[in-house]
């Protein structure tokens, strides 16, 4: 896969995601079923971070 093709796949999930996401309330988002789990709003800080580190590597 080429960069360029990686890059779009990476925009269209993410905009499938934030579709998702805009459904949900603040509560849902920030809920966590045990104090081991994350919840979604954490899961996606962690998938930002990690996107904005294999951006820059590639």
């Amino acid at each position: 896969m080429e960069f360029q093709e990686i890059n779009q796949k990476l925009k269209e999930t993410r905009e499938v995601l934030l579709t998702v996401l805009n459904g949900l309330s603040g509560e849902q988002l920030n809920r966590r079923h045990d104090s081991n789990s994350w919840s979604i709003s954490q899961v996606c800080q962690h998938l930002y971070k990690t996107e904005e580190l294999y951006v820059v590597a590639i």
